[in-house]
């Protein structure tokens, strides 16, 4: 937006307690001394601490009942536990033995030395993004501010990483593609994203080479995890100068269900803060949003997670199309998401583990732009499911599939000004993808990851084979270098197919060259890239030798993939 602004919270809490364990203790070898810079975590979650120089740790998480421990080290055996969170504090000692075997070299896990995304990605915590300056607690503009590679792109919503348009950056949560991840955007204000901080355990961005498990996204993926089971019953009510908020939260034994229900109206706000945007409608949202969770055991948890909005703005603004002069812009939008996942160990050892999960989106966008008038519908239906199988010295096997159909429908109505002029365009995509992909360490400073990836799309009349590699070769106790690449493809905008049923997939190619030291917390890393485009979908001028810029536009000229 052009206007910063700032919002004073009066946040009313009637619960302060969380529900954390804090595990603390000492990690030693068989001789008893200690093993500085060992690595301690729980696994399946972003939990974990790293030994100081005595080897000892503390560090707290929210998982309930029992969790697996993981400790490992350069030049011993991972060590894993069974642990009862039964108590608010819980003090260990983990005994590591010298790995006997190839000359002493061994793998070392997640959070220390690895190639995978975990370790290539920027991970951002909840309270990161709300004490962010600037960031307006939105998670994609904290983004923006955090991430090296990220750029804003003028006042157009979304994330543009290294040049590309943000159509190039997914939004996945839960492993699941998400449809509209931004509320519809006005003319020159971005538009924030649809989800609050604190519904997620974090975001894990990815800025290029990622994993073989996503795709259609030929630039970046955002990884955002939904929280587990609920740590307390709580409520809670926010009220600041764009609304109001009340959310209540029951735990009740292995389940939780919670439900939010949210108002905004910036009217109070920009009585305060000033806007240099002729609005005619101040905008005002309605959200209402429920979460139901169950963990029959510490190996299987559910999620289902549904959320609806509403909203409804006016403005003026400078019309391009129209000589620059004030045109109207009237908006309602309408939208819906709903996700379920379930994961569940397959055998007593974990093994083998599954994860499925499924979507349902719709939305709807009611514009009057002048005289003109326009609705679009977006509907997607997926499902997605994953085996990851454990093979050992922390290398694993994973494969599986995901599945799309999505509808979408533009109407335009210039019947206010040319007779009987109304038109509908439709497109409907049958989209389907399968992955295999290994993670495995060739010595004790090596690892390696490899996947394929093959896509096929009934809108851009074809199939693809994506090969992806990451390397990562430990150079200190705390630091490392990646290399990363691959082939990554992307559907073209569905808008295009409204007038050119013969347009194929994108690419990209990227290549990715990562340095960085983790320690005390502190993140340092530079990173060199090559990124090439293929196939890119061209727009050519109009008849009468001009390219249209607005960015409300119908793209109706002559394209191809000559881009």
């Amino acid at each position: 937006m052009k206007n910063l602004f700032i919002s004073i919270n009066l946040l009313l809490i009637t619960t302060l307690s969380f529900g954390q364990t804090t595990l603390k203790g000492k990690v030693i070898d068989e001789k008893g001394n200690p093993l500085a810079g060992a690595n301690i975590m729980i696994k399946g979650t972003y939990d974990g601490f790293t030994a100081d120089t005595d080897g000892k740790f503390s560090f707290k998480t929210y998982e309930k009942d029992t969790a697996r421990l993981i400790c490992s080290f350069v030049g011993f055996e991972p060590f894993q536990k069974l642990i009862k969170l039964t108590e608010p504090e819980i003090e260990l000692t983990l005994k590591l033995r010298e790995n006997a075997s190839e000359l002493n070299t061994v793998t070392v896990t997640a959070g220390t030395f690895e190639a995978s995304d975990a370790k290539k990605t920027t991970f951002i915590k909840p309270l990161d993004i709300v004490t962010t300056a600037g960031g307006g607690a939105d998670i994609t503009q904290a983004m923006t501010l955090l991430t090296p590679g990220m750029q804003r792109n003028g006042e157009s919503t979304g994330m543009f990483v290294r040049g590309g348009s943000a159509q190039e950056a997914k939004i996945l949560i839960d492993g699941l593609t998400v449809q509209n991840a931004y509320n519809t955007p006005a003319p020159n204000v971005a538009a924030r994203s649809r989800f609050t901080p604190f519904q997620f355990k974090g975001s894990a961005f990815s800025t290029g080479g990622y994993s073989a498990q996503y795709g259609q996204a030929l630039s970046a993926v955002s990884l955002m995890n939904t929280l587990d089971l609920a740590p307390i019953t709580e409520q809670t009510i926010n009220l600041n100068l764009a609304g109001i908020s009340y959310g209540k939260t029951y735990l009740i034994d292995n389940q939780s269900i919670g439900f939010t229900a949210n108002y905004n109206n910036l009217t109070p706000l920009f009585s305060v803060y000033p806007q240099n945007i002729k609005w005619n409608h101040v905008p005002e949202y309605i959200n209402l949003s429920t979460s139901y969770r169950l963990r029959p055991s510490a190996a299987q948890v559910f999620k289902f997670d549904a959320v609806y909005g509403g909203s409804k703005s006016g403005m003026e603004f400078n019309n391009s199309d129209n000589g620059l002069n004030p045109t109207s812009f009237n908006l309602k939008n309408q939208n819906l998401l709903l996700t379920s996942t379930y994961q569940n160990a397959l055998d007593k050892e974990a093994h083998w583990t599954m994860k499925v999960g499924g979507s349902y989106s719709y939305n709807f966008d009611d514009m009057k732009i002048g005289l003109l008038g326009l609705e679009k519908t977006e509907e997607r239906t997926q499902a997605r499911i994953t085996f990851t199988r454990d093979l050992g010295n922390n290398s694993n096997l994973v494969f599986g599939s995901e599945n799309h159909y999505a509808r979408y429908g533009f109407g335009i109505d210039k019947s206010s000004f040319e007779k009987n002029a109304i038109y509908h365009y439709s497109a409907n995509d049958i989209f389907s993808s399968s992955f295999v992909e290994s993670e495995f360490y060739v010595t004790r400073r090596l690892a390696g990851r490899v996947g394929l990836r093959s896509e096929y799309s009934s809108l851009a009349t074809g199939a693809n084979l994506a090969p992806r590699f990451s390397l990562a070769y430990k150079t200190g106790a705390y630091s490392q270098v990646s290399f990363a690449g691959g082939n990554f493809y992307q559907t073209p905008d569905y808008q295009y197919y409204y007038t050119n049923k013969n347009l194929g997939f994108e690419k990209a190619s990227h290549l990715v060259l990562n340095y960085q030291i983790m320690r005390n917390e502190r993140t340092f890393r530079i990173e060199a890239y090559s990124k090439k485009y293929e196939n890119l979908v061209r727009e050519y001028p109009t008849k009468e030798g001009y390219f249209n810029t607005n960015a409300l536009r119908f793209p109706d000229g002559k394209t191809d993939n000559s881009g």
